[in-house]
């Protein structure tokens, strides 16, 4: 992995995503580009229909666009203090850009340094007090997005205990290569879990044991299960019984239906659990 991107506001989420890129980003060096991206465009909206020509949208813009400026450089001053304190400020570039945050994505993503991971925040500042919900900034990033995606809970916690829901489907076998392209982690688990649903076939054995090979690192344990039941019960259950700390998945199953966000079970997951996920796609 060389290259992160994370998408920054000025929620509380923002110093996990922060310390999630350092954590990873140290393993190889990579670099961290963080974006804070101001979309103004529908308040001028707004403001144009509310006064006529002869008010003072003209400015009200102006107050706003000023008010983004200072939000952006307090933003700016958290994330460069996150990133000094790690050893880890000569790495970072800070962006403060103006837009649609899908296209921004986009445009850095075709770059010339691309995006190797991308961190984003499970809610944004304007999306509620509940823990477990998936903002909506969040939802549209993970659906557009074809690169791994890292959904930070909204505290920061180390990676100890990771879990991979592995179903067999492209897009898990695209998380198991997201996992170990992210470099020597030094977590000491990894449960890798299989569901059995009703009327689905099971994955063979050896299957699954040409997984585990393929993650196979002395520095790393490998637990392997198989679960019964409704897949996004049986996952959660898992998770809060085994102190899941990150959890690996693919944005869409075997069956190949596509949710109106992401694949069904996947969607359940995240809505059930506040922990950090890493969410793929195949490309």
């Amino acid at each position: 992995m060389e290259n992160v991107l994370v998408c920054v506001d000025g929620s509380t989420h923002a110093i996990s995503c922060c310390a999630h890129a350092l954590a990873l980003a140290k393993i190889g060096g990579a670099h961290v580009d963080v974006l804070y991206a101001s979309d103004i465009r529908s308040f001028e909206s707004c403001m144009v229909n509310e006064f006529d020509s002869d008010g003072y949208t003209p400015e009200a813009v102006g107050h706003l666009r000023a008010l983004e400026e200072l939000k952006a450089k307090r933003i700016e001053k958290n994330v460069r203090n996150i990133f000094r304190s790690g050893d880890y400020g000569d790495h970072v570039d800070f962006h403060h850009l103006h837009g649609f945050i899908l296209d921004i994505i986009g445009e850095f993503a075709q770059n010339t340094r691309g995006v190797d991971l991308l961190v984003v925040g499970r809610r944004g500042e304007h999306s509620g007090s509940f823990k477990e919900h998936i903002g909506s900034t969040a939802e549209r990033i993970i659906k557009a997005s074809m690169m791994p995606c890292l959904v930070a809970a909204e505290k920061y916690m180390p990676i100890n205990c990771i879990m991979i829901a592995y179903d067999g489907s492209e897009h898990s076998e695209a998380a198991v290569r997201s996992l170990l392209a992210l470099g020597t982690i030094p977590y000491g688990e990894v449960h890798l879990v299989t569901v059995e649903a009703e009327n689905a076939p099971s994955l063979e054995a050896a299957h699954l044991e040409k997984v585990c090979q393929s993650l196979g690192n002395t520095n790393i344990e490998i637990i392997t299960a198989r679960l019964s039941g409704r897949v996004d019960e049986a996952i959660v259950r898992y998770i809060e019984v085994h102190s899941i700390d990150t959890l690996v998945m693919g944005a869409y199953g075997r069956s190949g239906i596509r949710h109106f966000f992401v694949g069904s079970n996947t969607a359940k997951i995240l809505a059930s659990t506040g922990i950090t996920a890493i969410v793929c796609r195949c490309s």
